[in-house]
This record gives C-alpha cells, structure tokens and sequence, in this order.
C-alpha cells in the first residue's frame, strides 16, 4: 500500500502544476484579440485539461487525506475495489488531462507561425509516443 501512496503523492503534485499551467495559458488566451479557430480550439484544449488535471488533484488529495484511517482500520474486500475504482479513474483523468495539455502546446504553436506549429507539433508527438510507450512497457 506504500507504493499507492507515492503514486497518489506524485499525480498530485504532477496533476496540480500541469492544472495551473492550463489554466494560465488558457487565460492569456482568453485575453487575446485572436479569434482564429486555432486559437478557439486551444482554449478549449487548455480548460478541459486545467479542469480534469484539478479534479485529478482534488481526488487523490482526499485520496491521501484518508490514508491513514485507511491504514488504521480493516477495509472489507469490498471497499478495496472502491479504492481501486477511484484510483483507475484518477489515472485515467490525469492521463487525458495530459494529453489535452500537450494538445493544447501543439495547438498554440500554430498560432504564432508555420514553423513554430510545425515545431511544436513534433514535439508534442514525441512527448505523446513516449509517454504511451512508458506506460505500456511498465508493469
């Protein structure tokens, strides 16, 4: 159960940077004078990944919050399962959150020139693959 509570330590702090990052980019978008589709699409891109990485971060702090009367207290099979449950869809709501982030960098990159767009879309395709690659070669 250790392990479980470093990983939910780590989606915290990962998910609560990646989530204030979203948002301010999301903001100074929202500021701009640009209206281009693009630009729309990358707002869109920044919000919903500021708003799943914060309820990531919201749920695997309550996660560790409860840690230890979790740890203190005999959890019936049946609430091991639960547990199991809220961290799958934890996982699952940093992983997307992550990749609308890096969405969002491959969008605004278009923004500002053809070059940069280009730029930031390998970039982005590269941090994507690697990514899937780690979590499909982990245990």
């Amino acid at each position: 159960m250790a392990i479980v509570k470093e990983w939910t330590s780590q989606v915290v702090f990962l998910a609560s940077i990646l989530a204030g990052f979203s948002l301010s980019i999301a903001v100074q978008l929202v500021c701009s004078r640009e209206r281009r589709g693009i630009v729309l699409c990358s707002i869109v891109a920044f919000v919903v990944s500021a708003a799943l990485l914060l309820a990531t971060t919201a749920i695997a702090s309550l996660i560790l919050m409860r840690w230890e009367f979790w740890q203190s207290s005999t959890l019936s099979q049946m609430m091991l399962v639960r547990i199991g449950r809220v961290r799958s869809g934890t996982g699952s709501m940093l992983t997307v959150g992550v990749l609308l982030f890096l969405a969002g960098l491959g969008l605004v990159g278009w923004v500002h020139s053809k070059a940069i767009g280009v730029i930031s879309l390998i970039t982005v395709i590269v941090t994507a693959l690697a990514i899937f690659w780690a979590a499909r070669i982990l245990p």
